[in-house]
């Protein structure tokens, strides 16, 4: 991405999708026609120079991307989690790009982006739509996978990516080592090299294509029962985990590479706030849901009411937000030296909620920070 001043076109957008993911068709990939990767690569082009038929050649990618994603991810729920919170972030990327105009070059106007309203948007879709699936009904999905799905940051400046955890934790679960996991029983030469590639993986140095990667460890976990059990739900979970901790790498590193470590450092402390802020308002609604239906497992609640509860859920939190952001700029109209004293701030928490108020807030404090590692 250059420093033209402006906002990364959509197709720049798409195209960083399909990158981030690893399931962008590689040049010798055996496993796609060569036609269809080179039409592809043309119709990716054109969106990134906005040339053509935009919206169609735009609905072509999206649909592409979706085909890709099964072919790889066969958990339809996980899909659909990941397709609507992708289409989330759009609309906000798209509502950016219609509400506010930019002096910043592309890489810093993605940083206003990240900091501003994406994470608020990612945290709420995520919610949301977990929460539709049924998936965070008994415990905190969330924060139990969020510690996986997240690097960690040492004081010295040492990362540890989050593909690097997920292999780890995926071993952990099937109780071998790594060589005992992709070498088992008899060894093949594809068994010698799924190892050697995990090697690669595990210790940061190449970042896998999301087929490789889940071939890889999905043809290592089936041989397992040669010579062990399995614990049930690996084999479900493991591809789902690999996917988000692949994505999740990529884009941390990327943040890395254009605005520091400091910077993803900042974005981390924010995200995990956030998801313990609206944690806070997903057990308060769940608490109301058994009272209202005098009902003690809310999981036996029939579909047509929990979505009902669900969609009313967002409505009452966004209504929250809503009256949260108006307080805040009545004060900054009174105040506008020093509109935000903590007490005052404490006592709107308190009133509205912490992830109403902090998600309003934090945007109006980051807007003006300028990201870029090095400005």
């Amino acid at each position: 991405m250059d420093d033209k001043i402006g906002f990364p076109t959509q197709g720049e957008v798409l195209s960083y999708l399909f990158k981030a993911f690893g399931i962008l068709p590689a040049k010798r990939d055996p496993r796609v026609d060569e036609l269809e990767k080179k039409q592809f690569q043309r119709l990716l082009k054109r969106l990134r120079d906005e040339e053509g038929l935009l919206l169609k050649n735009f609905d072509i990618a999206v649909e592409t991307f979706k085909t890709r994603l099964e072919r790889n991810l066969s958990d339809p729920n996980a899909r659909k989690v990941i397709i609507n919170v992708l289409a989330e972030l759009h609309h906000s990327y798209s509502r950016l790009l219609v509400e506010e105009g930019t002096y910043r070059s592309k890489v810093d106007t993605i940083g206003y982006f990240l900091f501003t309203r994406a994470i608020s948007t990612f945290v709420e879709a995520v919610t949301f739509h977990l929460l539709r699936q049924r998936m965070l009904v008994h415990d905190d999905l969330i924060c139990r996978k969020l510690s996986l799905l997240l690097p960690d940051l040492s004081d010295d400046g040492k990362i540890v990516w989050p593909l690097t955890k997920v292999i780890r934790w995926v071993y952990e679960q099937a109780g071998t080592s790594q060589r005992q996991f992709h070498l088992p029983g008899e060894s093949s030469e594809k068994n010698w090299q799924n190892l050697e590639n995990a090697g690669h993986w595990v210790r940061g140095e190449h970042m896998p294509s999301l087929p490789d990667l889940l071939a890889n460890f999905s043809e290592s976990l089936a041989a397992q029962g040669k010579t062990r059990s399995t614990p049930d739900g690996l084999m479900d979970a493991m591809p789902v985990m690999l996917t988000l901790a692949r994505v999740s790498t990529a884009v941390c590193k990327d943040i890395v590479d254009a605005y520091g470590t400091d910077s993803l450092c900042r974005l981390l402390g924010i995200l995990g706030s956030y998801f313990q802020g609206i944690g806070s308002e997903v057990e308060e609604f769940k608490a109301e849901i058994s009272s209202y239906y005098e009902i003690d497992n809310i999981v036996d609640l029939p579909d047509q009411r929990w979505q009902f509860a669900c969609s009313h859920f967002r409505r009452y939190l966004y209504n929250k937000k809503r009256e949260s952001s108006e307080t805040l700029k009545k004060l900054r109209f009174a105040s506008p030296i020093q509109p935000f004293k903590p007490d005052v701030i404490d006592a709107l928490s308190k009133r509205l909620g912490v992830y109403p108020v902090r998600s309003n807030l934090d945007p109006i404090l980051d807007g003006g920070v300028i990201v870029k590692s090095g400005v």
